[in-house]
């Protein structure tokens, strides 16, 4: 009797690991990576290191490289995101603290605009630091920590990753017309 019961057990076991392993895999890309420049020296990292570097409570690495983090704009999707996660705090409460920092001396990290510039940023600057959707992180950067996101705010973060095109050509704007200088 007992191995029957076993093999059920352990065909659920089974099935519940490939499902696991399935919604793990199709979340992925809504993931949120955390980018760095290429000679980073930072492990192990975690949520912890990672708001520590972000509210600049640390600001080099184990090799002494300056580190330079980088937002997107508070309202936007990923950071939103991204300081829920791992800050663990909304965006009125990062701009209490920050507006709290700035009179004791420490400015914010910079805002860029777009994942895209903040991926420009990091590539170009040593001892960058910063996130976009996991879509969107390409050989340009080194992923150094992958953040879950909750299913909540999976709807407001997806269509990034449809319209996403990384290449460098295709975010050049093409001026309309034939081509042909006369």
């Amino acid at each position: 009797m007992m191995m029957p019961i076993r093999n059920h057990a352990s065909r659920g076991a089974v099935l519940i690991a490939l499902l696991s392993s399935l919604v793990a895999w199709s979340a992925s890309a809504l993931d949120i990576a955390v980018v760095a420049s290429k000679e980073i020296a930072l492990e192990p990292v975690s949520d912890l290191v990672l708001s520590r570097i972000f509210l600049k409570k640390l600001g080099t690495d184990k090799l002494g490289e300056t580190l330079a983090p980088v937002n997107l704009p508070p309202t936007h999707p990923v950071r939103i995101a991204f300081s829920r996660e791992v800050l663990r705090e909304s965006a009125k409460a990062s701009a209490r603290y920050w507006n709290k920092q700035y009179f004791l001396g420490t400015s914010p990290p910079f805002v860029l605009n777009s994942q895209e510039a903040v991926l420009r940023f990091v590539t170009d600057t040593p001892g960058g630091i910063g996130y976009v959707l996991d879509c969107l992180a390409d050989k340009r950067v080194n992923i150094i920590y992958r953040v879950s996101v909750s299913m909540d705010l999976e709807d407001k973060l997806a269509p990034f990753c449809e319209q996403s095109d990384n290449s460098p050509i295709n975010s050049i704007e093409r001026p309309q017309g034939s081509g042909n200088l006369q």
